[in-house]
């Protein structure tokens, strides 16, 4: 077993805390520190076989007007492709094989587009690394033949995701006892503490000025640092971001500082900023805050961060085209082609009111996976409101790889109010499955004064249900 094996299991026991397509090729925005780890040349799976066209999704069957749709295409991406666990047991292809299967994804994708332009559809996205996916615009009466195109699997809706916040009326968890909860205490005392671990937040960015999550938590540096959230970081604040950060290490913003009252314009900095921020805050410190003193710590204070924006800093809208694209930067932070540098684990709290049908960022989750990456992800969105079906983007793997799902929330109303801890979940006694578990969480928003104190809350997860393993479609190769 590889060193990134074992140091992977040392920390999934307690560093999974909680809370869970490029346009181009996306800038690196710092990745891991020293750059990815070598590990031998794996292979291509030669199980893959080329799946059958699914038509358009029954949900869309009634769409009018214009519709944004994920688009799946039969060529595979190389999250499809390589061995079951591959990047947890260090058996990545080479990097020549890697981006020969890449170039010929881009390829596939750019003639699709090339034809879906003559039915007057505009492209939104796409992935090349998690899944062969392209998001368009399009008028709801093309979708049949833009279903009809040569090397089209799926067309999919676009789902919609929110963050969530409820009126005031109960009283809140604390950040302690989700510690000892989920058994998190008797691994700190014995010196496991998730160190090595890294995870990508997919949220609302992270605030890397906060005085639990490696700033200062002072008015000047948070002024100055939310000052500058449309631009690369530098000066003082990159300090607290980078690979020589104390926490956050790395990160993209995939949806700007307006959307969605203006246009998206991702750029390299995902602070927490804006008027509806906060929740990626509040998550990534139930993950893995640490203040300087030490005095306050979240589940797996040793834990390296990632801060990966796909969700509103002026609403509590989370965009689907990001969230692809947060999925596919998770593979490849440094953006060069390669997935060896892939976090170990990518988390997703967020979601909408009693679930919905699966979309395409389920099976692009499913593919990380498969892959040796876990993904945590929230099974619903609203608390105690009951959540009837399997939520996108919950995975539903034939995969023995470890993946937990969320079965409460915990939501954080407004300034002034109180977050309150939802139904109450079943406890499981799996060690690692008492470790891993996803935050449901809305974060008071403070001013900038009052970024030095801590956030809390309380969640606890279950692992997924077994369901039919997919199966696995034969290599081209």
């Amino acid at each position: 077993m590889g060193h990134r094996r074992r140091r992977f299991l040392a920390g999934v026991v307690i560093a999974t805390a909680v809370p869970i397509l490029s346009l181009g090729a996306m800038p690196a925005a710092w990745a891991v520190e020293g750059g990815p780890e070598p590990v031998p040349d794996g292979s291509i799976s030669d199980t893959f076989e080329t799946p059958l066209p699914r038509g358009v999704a029954d949900s869309l069957q009634r769409a009018s007007g214009q519709v944004e749709v994920t688009v799946r295409l039969d060529q595979p991406a190389i999250a499809e492709v390589v061995a079951d666990g591959a990047l947890a047991e260090g058996d990545v292809p080479a990097e020549p094989v890697q981006q020969e299967t890449r170039d010929v994804v881009a390829t596939q994708q750019d003639g699709f587009l090339a034809e879906a332009a003559n039915l007057g559809a505009a492209e939104l996205g796409r992935t090349q690394l998690a899944a062969n996916v392209v998001v368009v615009s399009v008028d709801a009466a093309q979708l049949e033949t833009l279903a009809a195109i040569d090397g089209v699997v799926s067309v999919n809706p676009l789902n919609r995701y929110e963050k969530h916040e409820l009126p005031q009326d109960t009283a809140s968890g604390s950040l302690s006892q989700a510690i000892d909860y989920v058994q998190a205490r008797p691994l700190h005392e014995a010196g496991i503490d998730g160190a090595g671990v890294r995870v990508a937040v997919l949220d609302s960015g992270i605030d890397f000025t906060h005085r639990n999550l490696g700033g200062p938590g002072t008015p000047e540096v948070v002024e100055e640092c939310f000052a500058g959230a449309d631009a690369d970081v530098t000066g003082v604040c990159a300090e607290f971001f980078g690979p020589d950060a104390p926490k956050v290490k790395g990160g993209y913003d995939f949806v700007g500082d307006v959307w969605p009252n203006g246009d998206v314009i991702p750029d390299s900095n995902p602070i927490d900023s804006g008027p509806e921020g906060g929740h990626g805050t509040h998550v990534a410190d139930i993950i893995a805050g640490r203040s300087a003193d030490g005095a306050h710590q979240g589940i797996a204070p040793g834990a390296e961060l990632y801060g990966v924006k796909v969700c509103s800093a002026v609403s509590t809208s989370c965009n689907g085209v990001a969230i692809l694209q947060g999925l596919d930067w998770s593979l490849d932070p440094n953006g060069d082609g390669d997935i060896s540098d892939a976090v170990d684990i990518v988390n997703l709290s967020l979601g909408s009111s009693y679930g919905q049908d699966q979309d395409d960022s389920s099976f692009a989750a499913d593919n990380l996976v498969r892959a040796g990456i876990v993904v945590v992800a929230s099974a619903g969105n609203s608390a105690d409101r009951p959540s009837p079906r399997r939520r996108s983007p919950t995975t539903c793997s034939g995969s023995s790889t470890p993946r937990a799902v969320t079965r409460s929330a915990t939501l954080c109303t407004r300034p002034g109010r109180r977050c309150r801890r939802a139904s109450s979940p079943r406890r499981w006694r799996d060690p690692v499955t008492r470790a891993v578990s996803a935050a449901r969480t809305r974060p008071s928003r403070a001013s900038p004064r009052d970024r030095s104190r801590s956030s809390s809350a309380v969640s606890a997860t279950s692992p997924t249900r077994p369901c039919s393993p997919r199966p696995r479609e034969r290599s081209p190769w």
